[in-house]
């Protein structure tokens, strides 16, 4: 995934965009950490709901986003299908499936 969202970032800009994806997504585990963990503590602590009931409602939060990303994935382009990127003199240029540089080169 980190390939797909990381092929419109110019070669120059690669590593800044690769680190900013890694720090959003540290920092996204962290949060969803830290708050599953308190709500699962609240609802565990109240006497109305209990600890095995908690884990439930957990489960079942934690089941529907990862259902819906699991679902939207299948949305994302295939990057073995489609254009393939080639790095040539230093920019990142497309060039269609299956041509090898050196046929394009030939062709022009």
């Amino acid at each position: 995934m980190f390939g797909v969202i990381l092929s419109e970032v110019p070669v120059a800009t690669a590593g800044v965009g690769c680190g900013v994806l890694a720090t959003t997504q540290q920092t996204s585990f962290a949060l969803g950490t830290g708050l599953l963990g308190t709500l699962f503590v609240s609802l565990a602590a109240s006497s109305s709901v209990g600890p095995a009931a908690a884990f439930r409602v957990l489960v079942g939060i934690d089941a529907a986003p990862a259902l819906l990303i699991i679902g939207l994935s299948t949305r994302l382009p295939d990057p073995r299908r489609g254009r393939s990127l080639r790095v040539r003199s230093h920019h990142l240029t497309r060039q269609p499936a299956g041509r090898r540089a050196d046929q394009r080169d030939r062709a022009a």
